[in-house]
């Protein structure tokens, strides 16, 4: 019997891909109507999935015999010495066409070195690049059961939703470490241009712990589509750590200037304040009529018109005029009043103004050109916190909790791409 040449497998598949294209061929030329149709494309999509898998099975196997019967790999690299063959080894990885199973050789050398096919396939991953990125972006959409629900729908994979939490736990770290050493994600073109950086905090339920604080970092630039964002369950040094080393990630001191546009939280402006002093802070406007909408219902009353007027015209005055004319304005409406309680809101919002004047002079700020909302943080409070992790009835571990932020917050920057090419190396 003639023995099979080395490359048979690549003729046999061959005609299983001329026998396909003639059955899909037959099968549309008698196809009468859409049922039909899509009869004849799941069919070429599972005739065609199963054979790329042996394909690319066959292909992977005929290399790695290739490699291991080298002298390369024959050779103990410890000692010089021709290492003893000591049996089989089987290594399983998962890609997007299925579950690969591979066979090599096990080497042992008495040097005490031995050596197994491990090393040549996939690195010390059971998870392939390409499947590994679907994987990730899944989980960090929607929850572990959806993932392995949607996997198994869209390419066949029989993924438990355990093995897709633990992926997600030990790649969330991983993103971590890699742009904690600024491994992922290169420098911005900065020059004649503002950096703006944002912050602010989502609360979390943390399973033992109760309502924790994320706080969320944003920095975009002037006439610039790219975010990094960054998020934090921990203290505020921490959270100041994270501010100094994305911005020195993203190359800030080749800004123009670098502005944080915030509530009036304390600790966010003093981390600010410790950890890039030559930032500029600004105190998002919005915050500030909130601050007096709520005196105005304590002047006019709930769901009133004149509060509303109230409100309007004090908001309008400030962001026209600055803070000096509403102080002004404020003091007569304050004697006009006799109500302590209501003197006393009146006050209380004086106070707040004066204490962050220098960073509510509105008029000021945008005859610079320069913004002062916060609306790009509060969407991604919303979208890249809120929408994953503050779900109907969710808990998270503190571990857990920290990795998915860690991949939400690199999947909403512009250096997901460079972190999936840092894991994947």
């Amino acid at each position: 019997m003639k023995a099979q040449t080395k490359n048979d497998w690549i003729n046999q598949a061959m005609k299983q891909f001329k026998a396909v294209c003639q059955r899909l061929q037959e099968q549309l030329s008698a196809a009468g109507d859409g049922a039909m149709l899509n009869a004849a494309e799941q069919s070429l999509k599972t005739t065609m999935a199963e054979l790329t898998k042996q394909i690319q099975q066959k292909a992977l196997q005929e290399e790695l015999d290739k490699r291991t019967k080298s002298q390369r790999y024959i050779i103990c690299p410890m000692c010089g010495c021709k290492m003893r063959h000591k049996g089989y080894h089987t290594r399983s990885f998962i890609s997007q066409l299925g579950h690969i199973q591979l066979r090599g050789p096990y080497r042992y050398c008495r040097c005490g070195n031995s050596r197994t096919i491990g090393e040549l396939v996939s690195g010390l991953s059971n998870i392939a690049s390409g499947l590994l990125e679907l994987v990730l972006r899944y989980c960090a959409a929607m929850p572990f059961a959806e993932v392995s629900k949607y996997i198994a729908k869209d390419f066949g994979l029989r993924l438990s939703d355990e093995y897709i939490r633990q992926i997600s736990l030990d790649y969330g770290q991983k993103v971590a470490g890699l742009r904690d050493k600024h491994q992922a994600g290169g420098r911005w073109e900065l020059s004649e241009k503002d950096l703006y950086g944002y912050a602010d905090g989502v609360m979390i339920n943390i399973r033992s712990e109760g309502w924790k604080e994320c706080r969320l970092l944003r920095y975009e630039a002037s006439l610039d589509r790219r975010a990094r964002l960054r998020a934090v369950l921990g203290n505020s040094e921490k959270f100041g750590r994270i501010i100094r080393r994305e911005a020195i990630g993203i190359g800030a001191s080749s800004a123009k200037q670098i502005v944080f546009v915030m509530d009036a939280a304390l600790g966010f402006s003093r981390q600010v304040n410790k950890n890039i002093p030559a930032a500029r802070q600004i105190i998002d406007y919005w915050h500030v009529c909130q601050h007096i909408a709520e005196c105005a219902m304590v002047l006019y009353g709930p769901s009133n018109r004149s509060a509303d007027d109230w409100r309007s015209i004090c908001c309008r005055l400030l962001r026209e005029q600055g803070p000096g004319l509403l102080l002004d304005k404020l003091q007569r409406v304050h004697s006009r009043f006799h109500k302590q309680s209501k003197r006393w809101s009146v006050t209380k919002l004086m106070k707040f103004i004066k204490r962050h004047r220098n960073r509510i002079e509105y008029p000021s700020f945008i005859a610079e050109g320069l913004k002062v909302d916060s609306g790009p943080v509060e969407s991604s409070c919303k979208g890249v916190v809120q929408h994953r992790l503050k779900g109907p009835g969710m808990r998270w571990s503190r571990k857990g909790a920290i990795s998915m932020l860690e991949l939400r917050t690199a999947l909403f920057s512009d250096l997901w791409e460079d972190t999936i090419n840092a894991l994947s190396a």
